[in-house]
């Protein structure tokens, strides 16, 4: 590997998980907890951006997934929470969706908010708040949000960006379910991205903290976006994410680094 110095400008090389690595942006230790893709629990993945020079920070925010099992036929509901930084404000979205026990988590029914905080001001821009939810039954696709209605028929499957990251850790984790050469994704519960493919691409082993670590990679193609890494250890955990200039990174620390950012931005 290459080894590229923190301090070097960014963007100078493809951005790979070992590229991320070289930037600084896996330099933490793992969790060794066990984790159970098929039970309840909790992760926090922090955003991590590539940046233009050294005055701007790697972090703009993170996302947070929780799966709380209903029972095994009536499936499990996912709490998300996801605040994004942008140059004078805080995106926040917040989300639970009902999601069935199938190979996609496909999403049944759902209900979202946004709020957009500018950084010196506790209170969110009102104008901009909104809120809205949606269902899938029997290829039906129905959105509302203020008022407005969208309905459309979609074939099955159909996943979310939030709801396949909880189903790519039980796939990953097994490795027996075939994959389908075509499915939609609903991204952020209201784009509809058709004709999407999951590939396997390797096994290989990348350096977190001061850890070699196995993983699978699977790369996601399709409509409406650069093509997704995603780097799963053996345990089903997603470890990274890497998407054009933005990965997802599983790191431990990322709500308190999050913190800190957020209170640098609001008394600069």
């Amino acid at each position: 590997m290459v080894k590229v110095r923190k301090s070097a400008r960014q963007w100078s090389r493809p951005f790979t998980v070992e590229a991320l690595a070289a930037y600084g942006g896996l330099n933490f230790q793992l969790k060794a907890d066990s984790f159970e893709p098929d039970a309840n629990w909790e992760q926090v993945w922090q955003v991590w951006l590539l940046k233009p020079n050294q005055r701007m920070h790697n972090h703009h925010g993170f996302v947070r997934l929780r799966k709380i099992k209903e029972n095994e036929n009536s499936g499990f509901i996912l709490k998300v929470e996801q605040q994004v930084i942008n140059f004078y404000s805080l995106a926040v979205q917040q989300a639970e969706i009902s999601c069935a026990c199938d190979l996609w988590a496909t999403p049944r029914y759902w209900k979202l908010t946004f709020d957009l905080f500018p950084f010196g001001d506790s209170h969110s821009i009102r104008e901009v708040q909104f809120e809205k939810s949606g269902s899938y039954q029997n290829g039906r696709l129905h959105i509302s949000s203020g008022g407005q209605n969208f309905k459309k028929l979609i074939s099955p499957p159909l996943t979310s960006n939030w709801s396949f990251m909880e189903a790519l850790q039980r796939f990953a984790a097994t490795e027996s379910h075939p994959v389908p050469q075509h499915f939609t994704m609903l991204d952020e519960l209201d784009k509809i991205k058709e004709n999407q493919t999951l590939t396997f691409r390797e096994r290989k082993t990348i350096l977190v903290g001061k850890q070699n670590v196995p993983v699978l990679c699977y790369q996601l193609t399709g409509a409406g976006w650069l093509p997704w890494f995603f780097y799963i250890d053996l345990k089903g955990r997603l470890l990274v994410a890497i998407n054009g200039l933005r990965a997802y990174v599983l790191n431990p620390d990322t709500l308190s680094i999050h913190r800190e950012e957020v209170s640098r931005l609001r008394n600069r």
